[in-house]
């Protein structure tokens, strides 16, 4: 039987060669990586956020069909954001929607609803979406999430709304309803 400190090594060991094959662009190589090492790679690594910020929208989706557990859905970066923070900050409304997707495929497990959740300035997944002008986002969770998006969503610590930072941003000349154009 292996001893704690050679788990923690082999840990280590995987954690490394996931990041070094997503560095080179290997994301089949990554997946495979992940399926073959499933309990190590969820516990040892952030490959899932790497996926989400480098914008490999077929992989995250991938790797999310591996994740067999809420925790590794609702797992916080330094800036205390969950995979649902940086894929709307970033507008991927596709990645939302797989994300959710898996979330609501492991909601046995019950645990942190992850539409609500917040970072460490009081963000949730929607203000981030308006914060950074990506109005697809906004459009999706508010349309797909009507129940659970309330005003107390819309309010960060500082007490900033999202309509704060939409004109602030000078976000306020996009619009965000559908009009249609032979009408003016």
């Amino acid at each position: 039987m292996a001893s704690m400190e050679e788990n923690q090594q082999a840990s280590q060991k995987i954690a490394k060669l996931l990041f070094d094959e997503a560095m080179r662009g290997d994301w089949d190589r990554v997946v495979k990586l992940y399926e073959e090492n499933k309990s190590i790679a969820q516990r040892a690594d952030d490959i899932l956020a790497f996926a989400i910020a480098n914008g490999q929208t077929f992989y995250v989706e991938k790797l999310l069909n591996l994740v067999d557990d809420g925790a590794t859905l609702e797992k916080k970066n330094g800036r205390g954001n969950n995979l649902l923070h940086s894929a709307s900050e970033l507008g991927n409304v596709e990645m939302c929607r797989s994300i959710l997707q898996r979330q609501d495929q492991l909601k046995k497990d019950g645990g942190e609803n992850l539409i609500i959740a917040r970072n460490h300035n009081g963000e949730t997944p929607l203000f981030l979406s308006v914060l950074n002008g990506n109005r697809e986002a906004f459009q999706y969770l508010v349309e797909n999430f009507q129940e659970e998006v309330t005003s107390k969503l819309c309010r960060r610590n500082d007490g900033d709304t999202i309509l704060h930072c939409a004109i602030s941003c000078e976000y306020f000349g996009k619009r965000y309803i559908h009009e249609d154009p032979k009408t003016h």
